[in-house]
């Protein structure tokens, strides 16, 4: 038996009430999130909805600057490696998702604005040469 295995039976012991599955890497129980882990912890916090709300938000307003990886990392305060989790929740890699919203950006101006098609490129962030993201 492993040191955690051990731990979850001691502490189910300890507290009969409780409903523990150790087989879990988090549970939510509809007012407390609880995790295995540092790294559980951070997938925790990373797939709650409101903390990709604030990083949506964020690369929305900045579709016409250059986005690698590393910018969207830094600004959701992660590695570029736990950023990979992004997939997860929003079924597209980071620079998928700003492909698609650089073209809901174009549809929009294109629709609403009188600008020329340069212009309207350059806001939606399609103005310039980009590097591959890595995403």
């Amino acid at each position: 038996m492993t040191a955690a295995f051990l731990a979850a039976a001691d502490l189910a012991g300890r507290h009969p009430s409780i409903d523990l599955d150790a087989n879990v890497l988090y549970a939510d129980n509809g007012r407390l999130l609880t995790s295995a882990g540092a790294a559980a912890g951070f997938d925790l916090c990373f797939t709650c909805p409101a903390a990709m709300t604030a990083l949506l938000a964020w690369m929305e307003q900045n579709l016409s600057r250059e986005l690698p990886l590393p910018v969207i990392a830094r600004r959701a305060a992660m590695s570029t490696r736990t950023l990979s989790r992004f997939r997860e929740q929003m079924g597209a890699t980071p620079a998928a998702w700003l492909a698609h919203a650089r073209v809901r950006r174009a549809q929009r101006l294109l629709e609403t604005a009188d600008l020329a098609i340069e212009q309207v490129a350059a806001e939606a962030g399609f103005g310039c040469e980009r590097r591959a993201t890595g995403a």
